[in-house]
Parts: structure tokens; sequence; C-alpha cells
């Protein structure tokens, strides 16, 4: 009787035995990495930081007063992991103008950065972290206007009131951008033709025609105003410079 080689079969199994084996591990190895994410995402809670000002722009030689709030995990709850908060004064050139420690205590910090009567006008932005923070690179971040407090008298000439006539108008939602359904106060500076600050009020309205609130500058052409924005509509001001 003529026999039937077996070999085959058997390094088939063995083949398939070694397959289901390595399959079983890489599966197990996931689940692990799975297990010890979701492990680390519920133990490790973020710190975050919130500064609350006590106006949305500046001019040279104010005062930044603002207070800070030290967050821990998704409720947002005042937390006291860390003792000391950074929060650096960034001129529009980038680079760090001021820097200073602030203690925290129970989660709440004080702190003010003193704008010299010297200093460039300009958009500079307040960092603020924690060393936690810069684990995470979660920092915050907020952009503050900043005039000036000088005075220049413009020569009385037809060439520049020619300019003067068109000055630049810039505005500056509070949080950085708009975000539609959402309230948001937005801060806005004229500027003339010498780079002063200039008087400047109106209106402002949706593309439906709709006048939606008014504005007009308290000083050096800066003010704020504060509206909801809605998605799918377009905004503009209309304004007179004084």
């Amino acid at each position: 009787m003529k026999r039937i080689p077996i070999i085959p079969v058997i390094v088939s199994l063995f083949c398939l035995s070694t397959f289901s084996a390595h399959g079983q591990s890489a599966n197990d190895n996931l689940k692990t990495i799975v297990s010890k994410l979701k492990s680390f995402t519920t133990t490790h809670n973020a710190e975050k930081v919130y500064l609350h000002f006590d106006k949305p722009y500046y001019a040279t030689g104010d005062t930044i007063y603002f207070k800070s709030y030290v967050t821990l995990g998704e409720k947002h709850q005042l937390t006291d992991l860390s003792g000391v908060l950074h929060v650096d004064l960034i001129n529009p050139n980038n680079k760090v103008e001021q820097g200073i420690k602030l203690p925290v205590v129970n989660g709440l910090a004080w702190g003010d950065f003193i704008l010299a009567d010297t200093l460039a006008p300009g958009n500079y932005r307040i960092r603020a972290y924690t060393r936690w923070m810069l684990n995470d690179g979660n920092l915050f971040e907020q952009t503050i206007p900043v005039g000036s407090v000088h005075t220049q008298k413009v020569p009385e000439n037809s060439t520049a009131k020619a300019v003067i006539a068109k000055p630049d108008l810039q505005f500056f939602p509070e949080s950085g951008q708009l975000i539609a359904g959402l309230p948001a106060r937005v801060a806005f500076k004229a500027i003339g033709v010498n780079g002063l600050g200039i008087g400047v009020k109106g209106s402002v309205s949706d593309n439906t025609g709709k006048m939606i609130c008014q504005l007009e500058s308290s000083h050096w052409g800066m003010g704020s105003f504060s509206f909801t924005p809605e998605a799918g509509k377009s905004y503009k001001a209309s304004v007179i410079f004084t």
C-alpha cells in the first residue's frame, strides 16, 4: 500500500501555530498599549492657566494688571500642584520685554507689567505657564495692543490731510479669534499716518445691513465693543475719524 507523506502537513500545522501565536502576541501588545493609554489619560490631569486683565488695551506709561487662575483637569478646578507661575511680556519683535515669576496660592496669582513711556507701540503678547505646562506644551498666550501717549503736531498741508483721511483701523478679538455663537469683546485702534492714535467712532453691521453695535474710541484711538458673531455672516465697520 502506498504511503502518504505527512511532513508537509506537519510543517503547515507548525507554521499555522506559529502565525497564530504571533498574532495573539501582537493583539495582546496592542491591548496593553491601549490600556496604558487609557490609564494615562485618566490619571494625567493637565494644568492650564487663564489670565484676566483689567482692560483690553493699554498705552505706553500704563500698568498692565492681571489676575491668574491655575486649574487642573477637565473640570478646571483651582490647583496647588505648581507653586510658581511664569509670565512674559513679548514685544512685536518676538523678544521677551519683561519676565516675572509669581507665587501661586490655592491656584491664584496676581501680577503686573509697567509699560515704560519709551516703549514702542504695537501688538504685544502675554505668555503664562508653569513648569508642568511646559511638558504638555499647553501655554497661555494673549495679544495686548499697546498705543503711544506721545503727541506730535501734524503738518497743516494738503498732502498730510489727504493721507490722514485714510488712517489704519485695526481690530483685536480678546481671545485671538471670533467663534460663532460665543459672546466676544473686540478691541480696536485707529492709527494715523504719523503712527499715533486718532479718534474714531461709528458702527458695526452684518452682511444684511443690520447694525450690530456702535463703537467709539475712548483715548489715543483705542476702544472696544462686544457682540456675538453668527455662523455664515460677515461684518464690517462704518466709521468716521475725529
